[in-house]
């Protein structure tokens, strides 16, 4: 990891709310989600496994997402995908890194976070979901979007 990777970390680490890897999983989660498996038969949206590293032990899951994940394991998430590897946790912080700094002034992840967990965006929430269903997926469930655990609100 760069000096200037772990430096944007620890700027964002230094707000207690902040829990950018609790974010890192549960964005995973959702990529993870939307992986499809096309057959005869018809198409299914599955949750594709993912692998990662802790405490020198390999570890695997297929369901909700990464517990408990820490910093040091960050660049071990990642999806087998035959001779090849995603890494999805390295992939999923170099895009948080890069809005920050595209949008330098407009988007500032500690303040987003530390507004959500004071509860900012609960009323919003719902009302945010039914027009992503109404207007972008014509009424498309997206539950598997919410099927992760819950946070801290």
């Amino acid at each position: 990891m760069s000096l200037e990777d772990e430096l944007w970390i620890q700027s964002l680490l230094g707000d207690p709310n902040y829990k950018l890897m609790n974010l890192i999983a549960q964005l995973e989660a959702i990529v993870g989600a939307n992986f499809e498996n096309q057959q005869e038969r018809g198409s299914f949206f599955f949750r594709y496994p993912f692998r990662f590293v802790r405490d020198g032990e390999e570890m695997e899951g297929n369901g909700g997402y990464i517990p408990n994940l820490k910093l040091d394991e960050l660049d071990s998430v990642r999806y087998v995908l035959g001779a090849n590897s995603l890494h999805i946790g390295r992939a999923l912080f170099d895009v948080l890194k890069f809005l920050e700094y595209r949008y330098i002034g407009d988007l500032d992840f500690s303040e987003l976070e530390r507004k959500y967990q004071n509860g900012y965006y609960k009323d919003k929430r719902e009302q945010t979901r039914q027009k992503l269903e109404d207007d972008l997926l014509h009424g498309l469930p997206m539950d598997h979007l919410y099927d992760l655990p819950p946070t801290d609100d």
